[in-house]
């Protein structure tokens, strides 16, 4: 079987500027290389609330994701990417 290159999407959160997205970034890195998935993108918001839809780097992953510009989108939880169902829905479809 032949593992096709992948091209993933990682998108990191943070609410508050005085955290760090340093351990998110590490530990979906890594998980990426263990599956020979090479060519990662970083997608980094900080400072931002989940419950702001105008993040920008969410929107560009977003767009990226609709330009097939990004094969998997991979995350620390769930609600790093959505803080509600209803955006969990919205972004579902939208993928």
């Amino acid at each position: 079987m032949i593992n096709e290159k992948k091209r993933i999407g990682i998108y990191v959160r943070i609410s508050t500027t005085d955290q760090s997205t340093e351990l998110q970034k590490q530990e979906l890195s890594a998980f990426c290389t263990a599956r020979g998935w090479g060519d990662i993108r970083i997608y980094e918001d900080s400072g931002k609330t989940g419950t702001n839809g105008n993040r920008p780097a969410l929107k560009k992953l977003l767009s990226d994701a609709r330009e097939r510009q990004i094969d998997l989108v991979a995350c620390w939880k769930l609600d790093r990417l959505f803080r509600s169902l209803k955006d969990l829905i919205a972004t579902l479809q939208e993928f």
